[in-house]
């Protein structure tokens, strides 16, 4: 039964044997507030119905949870595209595979398309929210089974001397000292720019990188091409230079 409280204007009200104030002024709406919760506790204890979770709640947690991954900005950026598409709704179980479908099959390609791929990992990451809300914070029964969309099939691409020879000569020369190290060692442009000359061993000729996926130290072996490339950066500060404030390597 709903009461007043000394010193609050707010009706305050009592689910499931513990106070609350109802956060409103109305009578009539705080009893039917009452009534409402009691109900759903009633549910959830007797027909195992879990009360109702908001999408706002479900993405809070989710990205709580996803902190320090490498992924987090990526996720971020997917859960922000869904709510604007799912316009944020008070219940998690009204994502279903039908409404999904509806915002996807418009923007999706028939035929196997690489835009299709990056539709799929958005779709991962729904799929992985609502399997938390199922399985791990028991917020809901069940998770949706989403529909896939095709992509074209993996094609191995090498480069050939021929094709190198010929990308080398359209480069200016720093970057083509760049593109040199990064083809001779295999890492990625940023990994490659945040490079600490602390991190090259000469005499084992191998580079120590961390801040890989894994997490782990990653000790790249480096052949004579790197190792000339290098030594420029070494001798001569043209295309590279050692940035002393840093002790590393940066491309003007």
């Amino acid at each position: 039964m709903p009461y007043k409280r000394t010193g609050s204007s707010r009706v305050w009200i009592t689910v499931a044997g513990v106070r609350r104030s109802s956060g409103t002024t109305d009578w009539k709406s705080a009893e039917a507030l009452e009534h409402k919760l009691n109900h759903d506790k009633w549910k959830e204890k007797e027909l195992g119905i879990k009360p109702p979770r908001s999408w706002e709640e479900a993405v809070v947690k989710y990205l709580k949870e996803a902190q320090g991954q490498p992924s987090y900005r990526w996720k971020v950026a997917v859960l922000r595209w869904w709510s604007i598409r799912l316009d944020e709704p008070k219940n998690i179980r009204q994502v279903t595979r039908d409404r999904v479908a509806g915002i996807c099959d418009p923007v999706s390609s028939i035929t196997p398309s690489p835009s299709n791929n990056t539709l799929n990992k958005k779709v991962a990451i729904l799929h992985n929210l609502l399997r938390k809300a199922s399985e791990e914070w028991e917020w809901i029964e069940r998770v949706p089974k989403f529909r896939t969309y095709p992509i074209p099939e993996h094609k191995d691409k090498w480069l050939t001397l021929t094709d190198w020879n010929r990308l080398s000569n359209t480069l200016p020369m720093d970057l083509r000292q760049f593109a040199t190290l990064s083809l001779a060692t295999g890492l990625r442009s940023g990994t490659l720019v945040a490079l600490q000359w602390s991190q090259y061993d000469s005499i084992r000729r191998v580079l120590n990188v961390s801040g890989t996926g894994n997490k782990r130290a990653n000790p790249i072996p480096i052949n004579d091409t790197a190792t000339a490339g290098i030594a420029v950066v070494a001798r001569a500060h043209a295309s590279l230079r050692t940035c002393t404030a840093r002790n590393s390597i940066r491309v003007r």
